[in-house]
């Protein structure tokens, strides 16, 4: 091989380096745009619902059917401020919980009514203190 080949080479070497980082660079530069196009969208997803609520409408009762518990929603105004409570039955366990307003408001719940939050709160209650008489 002549020097002047070898030199050749190298030349070509050295574009096809710099038409490869220019290549890697584009790419780069096309993934912060879509990633940018993702937070975007994401945000627009979060904050485009609005839920419309009177105080008429409250208290609000709503559940949630799983496949091994019920989850009750009670949305109310309690001294003066709002609050949804939930309560959680199944299986002889139970708990409950404080939580924001829109728990109460997501899609996959659906309407309930105070006698089944009264009964769930009885069943928190006898898992939280069973009765003697029936051990």
């Amino acid at each position: 091989m002549t020097n002047e080949r070898f030199l050749e080479l190298q030349d070509e070497i050295q574009e096809l380096r710099e038409k490869d980082k220019q290549t890697s660079d584009r790419v780069q530069h096309e993934l912060n745009v879509m990633d940018e196009k993702d937070d975007i969208v994401y945000i627009k997803k979060l904050t485009s619902a609005y839920h419309q609520l009177k105080f008429s409408d409250l208290p609000l009762y709503k559940k949630y059917i799983g496949v091994d518990s019920v989850w009750f929603y009670k949305l109310a105004i309690v001294d003066g401020k709002q609050k949804c409570f939930n309560v959680k039955v199944g299986d002889n366990r139970a708990e409950v919980l404080e939580l924001s307003a829109h728990n109460i408001l997501d899609p996959e719940n659906v309407d309930s009514n105070e006698d089944e939050w009264m009964l769930a709160c009885a069943e928190l209650l006898n898992t939280l203190m069973p009765n003697k008489k029936n051990n």
